[in-house]
């Protein structure tokens, strides 16, 4: 969130327009994201395990790959995104007070 709120500022600053895709540094799976999720908020005692998504897409198109390329976005900021652990980090720092 903070990267979210860092970019809509410098835009904002510097009277930037146009679209950008907004996302993390690194492309990641559902699964890992996940994985990552638990292990940072210490999530214990829950059972998950590996599917493809075309398992449970039903006549509905549900792409594999979510992520989006940033490199516009990266070549317009002065400033480096966070990565994922450290989000989780502070999020979970947030909801704890």
């Amino acid at each position: 969130m903070k990267d979210l709120v860092k970019i809509i500022d410098y835009f904002l600053k510097n009277n930037i327009s146009g679209t950008y895709n907004v996302g993390g540094k690194i492309s990641n799976s559902r699964y890992n994201l996940v994985k990552l999720f638990f292990k940072y908020l210490k999530i214990k005692n829950v059972n998950f395990k590996k599917n493809s998504i075309s398992k449970y897409d039903k006549n509905i198109y549900i792409p594999k790959n979510v992520s989006f390329d940033i490199t516009k976005l990266k070549k317009t900021i002065d400033f480096e995104l966070s990565n994922f652990p450290t989000n989780l980090i502070n999020l979970k720092n947030v909801y704890k007070k």
